[in-house]
């Protein structure tokens, strides 16, 4: 549903999904570190970035999600915007 949302953002504001936050969230409410990221791989290059853990029964702790088996399943729809990133 997010993406659907963020592609009707696109299409009635006629803006890219990102520039419409900027524009209308971000610079307004004075988020100067804050952008739209849709790339995991980008997580290392970006200062602060803040990535979640999941609960590990095994471990009994939070790990990583690239920590653990099921990860392996996981697809990254890199490039789509609206949920996430």
């Amino acid at each position: 549903g997010y993406v659907i949302l963020a592609s009707l953002i696109e299409i009635i504001s006629g803006l890219p999904f990102a520039e419409f936050l900027k524009i209308n969230i971000f610079n307004p409410f004075g988020m100067k570190n804050t952008h739209l990221s849709n790339d995991v791989s980008s997580k290392n290059s970006i200062q602060n970035f803040a990535f979640g853990k999941v609960f590990d029964r095994n471990k009994n702790t939070f790990v990583y999600p690239e920590n653990l088996i099921e990860y392996e399943y996981v697809t990254f729809l890199d490039g789509i915007q609206g949920d996430g990133g």
